[in-house]
């Protein structure tokens, strides 16, 4: 390919015309982090529930919670005024503070979204991905500059609590945002029902495995069963013969372990990950030290 070293300015302007079918985009419902960089090719890659199930285990697509609003904070284009006419200097910078209800286990779990680069895509209410079309034949989402976490407004009798997420689009992200967004219909995916990670507890209890929300200690988990859960001696092998049988109320008999000290945590086989899939839930637990 020629170096160019002059603006090229034989570009066709697209024709504005509305024939046809359209796809009109929709009130943002729901909103999703994927890891930055992260694209679909449209040829090849599988648009599935097995697909994004897998991203949502690995961490690599974070489902938000539906949120309670979401406050514009967009940067406005910017221009120089110049013997009382407008020269355009910078296109405008999208962003959100998006609120949600201040949930304490909830606010610990988006402020460690800070510590990552994402991209950004949305859901709208009739249920339609928006995601960035790329002209070589990728899906992929919008380029932020930043997810932060940004504390709690506490209830003052007029309005409740919320907790906040900024979220800004990079300049790039923003051009996206513009005119590169496409609606992509859900298909087999229900974007607007899936589930985030929910942190389970494992402890000890009566010689038995109780299994709860990590959040509030308390309500108990069923739908477990041994090929969710692994267990490891201390040189990180594989138990075994390591069982698990549900009697109800989040207790869990614990079989086949010889007397030595073991890990014990939810693990998916298949996917390598340590978050598994019960029905529509997807669950992660802490490693529980087992001494028999």
């Amino acid at each position: 390919m020629p170096i160019i070293t002059k603006k090229d300015c034989s570009s066709s302007v697209t024709g504005t015309g509305q024939s046809g079918c359209r796809k009109i985009k929709g009130y943002v419902a729901r909103r999703f982090l994927i890891e930055k960089g992260y694209k679909f090719d449209k040829l090849t890659d599988s648009f599935d529930d097995a697909t994004i199930n897998a991203l949502i285990q690995q961490f690599k697509l974070i489902p938000l919670p539906t949120d309670l609003g979401a406050e514009a904070q967009n940067q406005d284009t910017t221009f120089e005024t110049i013997q009382k006419q407008d020269i355009y200097v910078s296109g405008m910078v999208y962003g959100w503070n998006v609120m949600y209800p201040a949930d304490s286990c909830l606010s610990k779990a988006l402020k460690t979204l800070s510590s990552k680069r994402w991209d950004l895509l949305e859901v709208d209410e009739d249920g339609n991905l928006i995601a960035v079309e790329t002209t070589d034949g990728f899906l992929k989402g919008f380029d932020t500059n930043m997810v932060r976490y940004m504390g709690l407004t506490n209830n003052d009798g007029s309005v409740g609590s919320k907790v906040m997420l900024r979220i800004q689009l990079s300049k790039n992200g923003s051009s996206e945002y513009d005119s590169q967004w496409q609606l992509i219909e859900s298909g087999e995916v229900d974007w607007l029902n899936l589930q985030g990670v929910d942190e389970l507890l494992f402890t000890k209890v009566g010689g038995k495995l109780k299994v709860t929300y990590a959040c509030d200690e308390s309500t108990p988990i069923e739908g477990l069963t041994t090929a969710k859960v692994r267990a490891v001696d201390s040189s990180g092998a594989v138990v075994a013969g390591f069982t698990i049988g549900a009697d109800g109320e989040g207790l869990f008999s614990v079989f086949g372990f010889p007397s030595e000290e073991y890990l014990i945590y939810t693990f998916d086989a298949v996917s390598q990950s340590n978050t598994v899939i019960v029905g529509n839930y997807f669950y992660k637990s802490n490693k529980l030290t087992w001494t028999v």
